[in-house]
Order: C-alpha cells, then structure tokens, then sequence
C-alpha cells in the first residue's frame, strides 16, 4: 500500500516536471503562428515609429496580447493586413505604406501568450487576410485621371490665413483607410467641384475655383517642394496623398495638399 503511494506521488511529480519543462520551453521558444482562420503570415520586416508600415493603431501595451485577438480586431475592422509589433502591439490596414527591410528581429513572446511570436522591436509580423490583394510603396504622383490634373505640391497655413484652401468635401465622406486619389476626385466630381486636394494620406477636399488670365493658378494658392507631398494613401500605397503630416492644430502650422484642376479650369479640354 505504502509502495503504491510512493508510487503515484512519484508519478505525479514527473507529471508536474514535464508540464513546467513544457512552460519552460514555451516562454523560450515561441513560434510564429502561420495561418488562423482566413489569416496568413506573409513575413517580419523592419518599422519605424516615425512612419508606421500599417497606419491603424488597435492596441498598444495591450498585456492580454496574442496573435488571434489582433487579427480578430483587424477582421472586424474591415482591414485586409494585421501586424504585431514588440508582443502586445496590433496594427492593422489595407496597404503596406512604408517597405523596410525584411527583419529576423520578430521574436518577441505575445504579451498574452508566451508560445506565439508577436513581432520584436521595431519588428513587424505581418499578416494577410484570405489573400486579399494589397498594394506597397513606395508613392508616386497620379498626374491624371479622367478629366482631372496634377497642379502640384501646395503650402497651406493654419488658422491665421482664413482656413484650407479647399473647405468641401465630397457628398459621401471617404474613409480613410479607403483613401485612394481616384476615390477623392470622382467624389469631388460628383459634388459638382472642379478643384481636389488630398493630405496626410487619408484626407479629401474640394472646392469651386476659377483661374483668371492674369493668374497661373488659383487665388491663395501657393506651391511648394513637390517632394513635400510624399505621403501614400492609405488604400493605395503606390499613389501620393499629400503630405504626411495629419491638420495640425498649432497656430501658424503648415501642412501640403496634392492638389488637382480639372482641364476645364485651364482650358485645356
């Protein structure tokens, strides 16, 4: 009797070794979860925290991280990319906006779950849903489209010089993880205007303006560095919206609008 209780003690204990070695091994050796429901992982690649490769911020700091709970948040979202980053970060779009080297740095434990990798620092873990196509940058400058032209790279200041050079919008709003600068000039089409804009990749203006013969552009316009609008837009990485940097809300603070004619302002149709 005392030997067989020596003997499921025994047995026991072995048990509770092997589940903590199995701790043990999980909290050093994470893995990358490759596919979950309609996700996939397409790979590690660098970022940066001054121009993120996935524009929408879902959790940061988020102890109860794991890698279904940010592509579930991404999914719900209406999102086609998910990301990790540092093991409790999520960040989720529809372009991959800013390409950086490919990284063997996504080795972080999930911050909710020590058996599964969520990227590293300044590390993404990238991840597509159902293979959705999706574009990358870097941008460039859609001179036309349509019945609209490329006018250039303008300057605009807030709010001492009476607001935007543009204060419309299209009739339906854009949501900007859907911001592309077809979507922003058949909006301001439809609205009846004939002057678009687009900044910080995600904003659409428009408004009704003339160019007079004594002018070479509209009234209060005014270009600048063209390299300034470098900005992708969210839906479409390989486009520019204007220039990076969101309204700002600072006096006197200044921020570039892509800005577009169309032929007929300029007589040229």
């Amino acid at each position: 009797m005392f030997g067989e209780v020596i003997s499921q003690m025994f047995a026991r204990l072995l048990s509770t070794v092997f589940a903590l070695g199995q701790v043990g091994l999980a909290l050093t050796n994470p893995t990358t979860v490759l596919e979950y429901n309609e996700w996939k992982a397409i790979g590690c690649q660098g970022d940066s925290r001054s121009a993120r490769a996935l524009k929408h911020l879902v959790a940061v700091a988020d102890h109860n991280m794991t890698v279904q709970s940010c592509l579930d948040s991404c999914g719900a979202g209406g999102y086609i990319l998910g990301g990790l980053e540092f093991g409790d970060e999520c960040y989720c779009g529809n372009a991959i906006l800013y390409v950086y080297p490919s990284s063997e740095a996504c080795l972080t434990p999930c911050a909710g779950n020590t058996s599964e990798i969520c990227g590293g620092p300044d590390a993404l873990d990238l991840y597509q849903f159902a293979d959705t196509p999706f574009t990358t940058g870097p941008p460039s400058t859609l001179l036309s489209y349509k019945n609209w032209m490329w006018w250039g790279c303008m300057d605009e200041t807030f709010p001492s010089d009476g607001g935007r050079l543009l204060p419309h919008g299209p009739l339906a709003p854009i949501p900007a993880e859907q911001m592309t600068v077809e979507r922003c000039l058949d909006g301001c089409e439809a609205a009846g205007y004939n002057a678009a804009g687009l900044e910080a990749g995600q904003e659409c203006f428009c408004d009704l303006v003339t160019v007079d013969s004594s002018s070479t552009q509209p009234e209060r316009w005014e270009s600048t560095i063209t390299t300034f609008c470098s900005a992708p837009c969210l839906a479409n990485a390989t486009e520019v919206c204007g220039g990076a940097t969101p309204f700002p809300i600072d006096a006197d603070a200044s921020t570039q609008l892509s800005a577009y004619l169309t032929c007929d302002v300029l007589h040229r149709c």
